[in-house]
């Protein structure tokens, strides 16, 4: 896919943007309405320029503009999975029409960044961090990519997994991505996005709870490091090895 930018006939205003699908030597455009000026564009990196001085609005158009861009790319290219899925020959119409046909779609990583943005308004930071984190990690392994909530199964989970494991993340971090990424799933199959598949049947996500005993003792020995008495932590730190044991 390609970006491409038509010119205003007439002076001085602004040009449109479209997309250019190119397979098998056929070419196709989809039109989403983006519009911009020549200057704010750059036709080889295909990406909005953001000129100095802009006022505040048109820099919040541009900023949008761009986001609409990337979402758009990953939505590309997950129409093109859904069609290499198949495992059967497609055409260029095809790849346009599965496009427009999931313009709509949710993927994981973007409901989790937009139920993350809601927590946040809501004054529920720290849950919104976490969902962020969580969807971070996920789209590192992607490559930078979305997936489609209709397409988030065991399979992918248990790569992912797998993935988190080769580099050398231990167990506990691994249910902690696991289990705020089932959480976020959970959310979407709610809100009706999505069937509910089970997707995380086969992976790691333990819930981790500390017995209020221990918890006590070890708020108790966190005093005892800050305080006067225990000006050393290793020192307290194995008071605490030698209790909890």
């Amino acid at each position: 896919m390609k970006i491409k930018f038509r010119a205003s006939s007439v002076e001085m205003r602004e040009g449109t943007l479209y997309y250019q699908v190119i397979h098998n030597r056929v070419a196709r455009q989809i039109n989403p309405g983006y519009r911009l000026f020549p200057r704010e564009w750059d036709a080889e990196k295909m990406e909005v320029v953001f000129l100095p001085s802009l006022e505040e609005g048109r820099l919040n158009h541009l900023l949008s503009l761009q986001e609409n861009l990337r979402k758009d790319r990953q939505q590309m290219e997950a129409s093109i999975l859904r069609l290499e899925r198949k495992g059967q020959p497609y055409t260029a119409d095809e790849v346009v029409k599965t496009y427009i046909s999931h313009a709509d779609d949710y993927g994981l990583i973007s409901f989790a960044r937009n139920l993350a943005g809601q927590l946040k308004c809501i004054g529920r930071k720290r849950i919104a961090e976490i969902y962020s984190s969580a969807a971070n990690s996920l789209e590192r392994f992607l490559g930078g990519n979305d997936v489609p909530l209709e397409e988030v199964d065991s399979y992918l989970m248990m790569a992912y997994e797998a993935h988190l494991k080769s580099m050398g993340i231990c167990p506990n971090s691994i249910s902690f991505y696991m289990r705020n990424l089932r959480s976020i799933y959970n959310r979407a199959v709610e809100k009706g996005l999505v069937a509910q598949h089970n997707p995380f049947c086969h992976v790691y996500a333990v819930e981790f709870t500390i017995r209020k005993e221990a918890l006590h003792l070890f708020c108790a020995i966190r005093q005892c490091t800050d305080s006067e008495v225990y000006p050393y932590p290793r020192y307290s730190s194995y008071i605490f090895s030698i209790s909890a044991a």
